[in-house]
């Protein structure tokens, strides 16, 4: 298994998800602050304020992970993968010339779901696997495309995002 130390169990994959998600918002709250009308913070305060609870688990199964994997590195290897999605993050920002007005559906979109189903939500958005990492499967690593399969959104939720998308 230490080939394989630094791979995710299924619900630290699904944290590792939840963790992009949480930046993605962070980065859109802070990276859209002075454009007229896309102030993301109350948005931004509303995401924390809901899911909260959620994401201390969240990120405790995060902190277990590196802990697992790394041992008396973790800390510091925890902070290199944080600040990799925080920088990813950043970087799509200042890449998408609409990114601001792309983040209006991104906040709308998180922010109807109900807390039991944000990490499906977080799972189903990111189409890129391999920004999250690989996946442990009894003693084998499998690579993001080989990753377990999505699990369904609730039809209310669908309902609601495709409402929330319409121009």
């Amino acid at each position: 298994m230490a080939a394989n130390a630094a791979c995710f169990t299924q619900p630290e994959w699904v944290a590792a998800h939840v963790r992009l998600l949480q930046t993605e918002l962070m980065v859109a709250a802070l990276e859209c602050k002075e454009v007229p009308g896309r102030d993301f913070t109350t948005q931004y305060n509303a995401f924390i304020g809901k899911f909260g609870t959620f994401l201390r688990a969240n990120s405790e199964l995060l902190k277990n992970h590196f802990t697992r994997s790394f041992g008396a590195g973790s800390t510091r290897e925890m902070d290199l993968y944080i600040t990799k999605v925080a920088n990813d993050a950043s970087q799509h920002s200042m890449q998408s010339l609409g990114y601001c007005d792309e983040s209006v559906g991104l906040f709308q979109n998180t922010l109807l779901v109900e807390p039991q189903d944000l990490d499906r939500f977080s799972v189903d958005r990111i189409v890129d696997k391999s920004t999250v990492g690989d996946f442990c499967v009894d003693s084998r690593t499998v690579r993001p495309a080989e990753a377990p399969p999505k699990k369904a959104v609730p039809a209310k939720v669908k309902k609601q995002q495709a409402s929330v998308e319409k121009p």
